[in-house]
């Protein structure tokens, strides 16, 4: 059942983000059941990189080598290519929450992360620790 509401864009864009919370939200029991227990993971201090995947109004699919949990508060910055503004470049910066996290199959010891988007900003400045 597809549940997004908001388009996808396929986007390989370098991505700052940075770990808000320091105590994240427990997994829904359905996904318990289903996927198993949250494993606790090392918390990552100041601002890490990725490179997005995808991204939608709502959210922002992304692979890091750094490590986050289900749950935790994120921001995020980065800069939107021409192809999604529709003009030029913009840099944003959002608060987004992590919905999703699994490691990925490239090898790299990366995970693949998806955020809910709370709030989303133009923003001239990247993330700052």
């Amino acid at each position: 059942m597809e549940r997004r509401t908001a388009p996808r864009r396929s986007c390989a864009v370098p991505v700052q983000f940075r770990v808000l919370t320091e105590i994240f939200a427990p997994e829904p029991p359905e996904r318990v059941r289903t996927r198993g227990a949250q494993y606790s993971v090392t918390r990552e201090e100041g601002v890490l990189e990725g490179e997005t995947i995808n991204i939608s109004e709502l959210g922002i699919y992304f692979k890091s080598s750094k490590r986050v949990a289900f749950g935790e508060e994120i921001e995020v910055c980065l800069k939107l290519p021409v192809e999604l503004t529709g003009r030029s470049p913009e840099h944003v910066k959002c608060s987004a929450r992590v919905v999703h996290v699994r490691t990925s199959r490239d090898g790299e010891g990366s995970s693949v992360i998806g955020a809910a988007i709370g709030r989303f900003a133009k923003r001239a400045d990247l993330v700052t620790t």
